[in-house]
């Protein structure tokens, strides 16, 4: 069995190894100690072509820390929409976007897509700072305008919706990957029930598998996850990747492998649910 070590550098040693004499769940078992030492402060090594990003995401993140951030209040929507509606949904929605974006100075993000494989299923991650903030957005103008939309009935099923804040002590989970101004993105979404005895594990791998990928991933460029207000233990994280490959380069990796190995140990007290889109843009003006 091999012991979760906090000299960070004999552990970078053995990470270097021959993969082909080191079992993956040995190399899995590394990597989370090289993890757990970089969050008490070291900072692990990056590819050269990440440096300046990583370097700028350390900068913001160490003012946050300094300015004690109250962590961004996050909204996830799931809507169903009928086919005869998709075309005026989506008109509405880019409106509702741009104008959050353009004249709320609280809202911070607002992302929305197509689910990959149910056509007319779309997902949003919004982001607001501050509760405050996403009350702001439900008495603009533009947001009475989408009131207006969905009372014509045009869902198939009643919108789910899902309030957290996001969990700040790993990494900043923004801007690490260099993602061109408008360029989209492939996202995932998924929610967790966790059992209550095994939180404080599950919130240890789920912080050691987002700085393992904002870390060490070229095409990771988000990485967030926070526990739902309403529903104790149930968390929402959403990660974003340099298109689908992006992603699969992930499932591929080893702060994956890590995760892979936590879940194998049935944390969960139902089956997690994820799903996967690519944002739509907003439009430019």
């Amino acid at each position: 069995e091999v012991q979760l070590r906090s000299d960070r550098r004999e552990v970078e040693l053995e990470l270097r190894s021959d993969p082909l004499i080191m079992p993956a769940t040995t190399r899995a078992t590394l990597l989370l100690a090289l993890l757990a030492s970089s969050a008490r402060g070291f900072a692990p090594s990056r590819p050269a072509g990440r440096r300046q990003a990583t370097a700028t995401c350390r900068r913001s993140h160490n003012r946050m820390l300094e300015e004690k951030p109250r962590p961004l209040y996050c909204v996830n929507v799931k809507l169903c929409v009928t086919p005869a509606a998709r075309d005026t949904f989506l008109t509405c929605i880019r409106e509702n976007q741009a104008g959050t974006l353009r004249t709320e100075p609280l809202a911070v993000k607002y992302l929305v897509g197509e689910d990959a494989h149910t056509p007319n299923t779309f997902h949003f991650l919004e982001q607001y700072m501050g509760e405050a903030g996403f009350a702001a957005h439900t008495e603009s103008a533009h947001f009475k305008a989408w009131e207006v939309f969905a009372a014509t009935e045009p869902f198939t099923a009643p919108p789910m919706v899902a309030f957290y804040e996001e969990d700040l002590i790993g990494p900043c989970a923004w801007a690490v990957a260099d993602v061109n101004p408008g360029q989209a993105l492939y996202c995932r979404s998924a929610a967790l029930a966790v059992l209550p005895d095994r939180r404080v594990d599950f919130l240890a791998a789920a912080r050691a598998a987002q700085q393992g990928a904002l870390t060490f991933e070229q095409a990771c460029a988000t990485f967030i996850f926070g526990e739902d207000l309403n529903t104790p233990n149930t968390f929402h994280m959403f990660e974003q990747y340099m298109g689908e490959d992006g992603w699969l380069e992930h499932v591929k990796s080893e702060s994956f492998a890590a995760w892979s190995t936590f879940e194998a140990t049935a944390p969960f007290s139902s089956l997690p649910t994820a799903a996967f889109y690519e944002t739509i843009e907003p439009t430019k003006e």
